[in-house]
Order: C-alpha cells, then structure tokens, then sequence
C-alpha cells in the first residue's frame, strides 16, 4: 500500500521504477496516507539485504483494499521493468483468469515471487500463496512454533519469523512491531536478493530446492520431520542458504583455487586459527569455518580439502557443496 520515502531508513536505498496503481502519482516527494504495510515489508527485505534493488508497486489503498485488475497490472509492471523478484504479502481465495497468466508470465520470465500463506490459522488454499511456481512462507515465534494464525498445507514450503518483528512504519522515524506472514515473508525475499547477489542464474526451482535443503528442522522443542504440514521444509536458515553457496569459496571471487585451497588446509590443521578455537575440528566458529566444511558433516578434516583438490587439479565434477548429504 506504498511506502514513506521519507523514512532514514530508504536513505541512499537503490529504488527504482516506483508506480502508483491506485492514485497514478509517481512522485516519490508526496507519500499516500497509511503506507505502514508496505513500508514495514520493504524495509524488512532491506533490512536482510541492504544492497538489493527496490521496486515500489502500490496495488492497496489505505485501507489494504485491491482488485485483481489492479493485481494483474503490477504484476506485469514488474515484468515489464527487470524485477528479479516479487514480493507477494497479501492474499485472496479468488485468482481469476488474467490474474494467473501474469503470475505465469512472471515465472516464465525467470521472476522468483515469495508469497504470505494468510493469517486464518487454516489450510484453505489462498492465492498466490498456493501456486506451484511461488514460494509459500509461513510464520513463527521465537520459540520456533507456528504462530496460531499461520495458514498450513501441502502447498507450504518454509517458515519464518513474523512474530513481533521490528521494522520502518509511515512517517519519518516511525518505528514499530508487527505480526503476520505478510512479515514472514519478506524475510525469505530478502534471503533470495542475497543469493542472486552471488549468483543471478538460479532458477525458481534451483531457487526453491535451496532453500528447502538450508533449513532448520533441529527446533528448539524437537525435530520435525519434512515436509510438514505446518512448518513446510523447516524454518528459514538465511546463513546457511547464502553461505553454503561459497563452500571452499573464501574470498567469495564466485572461482575455487589454489588460494582457496591454501585457506582451508589452515583451516583442517587449526594452523589458521588460534589454539582451542575449533575444538576437535568443529565449524561453529566463524563464516570461514562454515566455509570450508565443503561435505557439511560438521567437521572441518581432510576429506574437505581432499574433494576441493580432486575439484580444482582434476575437474572432473562440478562442484557440489554438501555432497555427502
């Protein structure tokens, strides 16, 4: 429902291409009442990905009313203009025809889209939420349960936080907390933004299986078993889902090398690293550390730097982080 350009917050913010579907004023220097919406999603995604590009569509009035006429012309103003990705915080029960060939178009030209699964506590399908080629995020607390009013179902793919998170409201140092996956998924959006930063070639489906396989399913209650209906594939591991993309990949020059390789025999014989740092060869000591776990058992040892020389003196494999698994 718009966005408070006016917020420190989008200070020196790379944004881009702002339209208006309910008003038709573009001008970025007169902001509609009642952006909070909007400018709560936006800044969440900025927040988890501070150098990522933001495109403004305002399809809600104040009162976070739409048509899907409104809907299918953003949509295809995204299109039209190079997003990468679209973020979906809203939902309705109906899709009618045009609707969902822009939702098609989308995925067809290569546009990740991340979609709220709805506030009803229920398994009702909502759309776009329940679309095959958009990825579906539910809500969690703190405590890693599924918020009471998270939709749940076959469809979902990942959880996220959206209990009481904190983020940018209308009005120039507006502040606040809010609740619902409207705010879980932008988390998710924000994480993807991250990856294509790394690497802009990723397909939905690369896009999706990724972030399912870099989940947290170990809880803080237990373990969950995927998928599941109310938790998908697990909650979303944003350091993971972006590191594990520069596995043996220290100075993340997008090339594994000789140089890498030198890095990570530091690292397998603590010759890198203080005494005691890495007890018995454990990566949970820094991003370098989770870097060079290559096999993602846990350890940092020389089956690590054995794959990464196979890798870079004979070749003859792609690369595949976490391959034992």
């Amino acid at each position: 429902n718009g966005l408070a350009f006016e917020h420190p917050l989008f200070e020196g913010a790379n944004i881009v291409f702002y339209h208006d579907y309910i008003t038709g004023n573009n001008n970025q220097n007169i902001n509609p009442p009642n952006t909070d919406h909007g400018t709560f999603v936006t800044g969440l995604i900025l927040l988890t990905a501070p150098e990522c590009t933001i495109m403004p569509i305002r399809a809600f009035d104040e009162n976070g009313i739409s048509d899907q006429f409104t809907l299918t012309k953003s949509i295809n103003w995204a299109i039209n203009h190079g997003a990468d990705i679209i973020n979906l915080s809203f939902g309705t029960s109906i899709l009618d025809e045009p609707l969902m060939e822009a939702f098609e178009d989308a995925h067809d030209n290569g546009i990740i889209m991340v979609a709220a699964s709805g506030n009803d506590s229920s398994n009702v399908p909502l759309y776009p939420a329940s679309l095959d080629h958009v990825i579906a995020v539910g809500s969690v607390n703190a405590h890693d349960s599924v918020s009471v009013f998270s939709n749940y179902g076959a469809h979902l793919d990942l959880v996220s936080p959206g209990e009481s998170v904190y983020s940018a409201l209308s009005g120039e140092y507006e502040w606040g907390t809010w609740s619902g996956t409207s705010f879980a998924a932008p988390f998710v959006t924000g994480t993807i933004a991250l990856m294509q930063e790394l690497n802009d070639s990723y397909s939905h489906e690369e896009i999706s299986d990724h972030l399912r396989n870099t989940t947290t399913t170990n809880l803080i209650w237990g373990n969950i078993t995927t998928p599941d209906l109310y938790y998908g594939y697990g909650i979303l591991n944003a350091f993971e889902a972006v590191v594990q993309l520069t596995l043996g990949d220290f100075d993340v020059s997008g090339q594994r090398n000789i140089k890498d390789l030198s890095t990570m025999i530091d690292i397998a014989t603590n010759a890198g690293v203080p005494d005691g740092v890495v007890p018995q060869g454990r990566y949970d000591y820094n991003i370098k550390m989770r870097q060079a776990d290559v096999n993602c058992d846990g350890i940092i040892d020389m089956q690590d730097v054995s794959y990464m020389s196979d890798y870079i003196f004979i070749h003859v494999m792609p690369f595949s982080p976490c391959f034992n698994r």
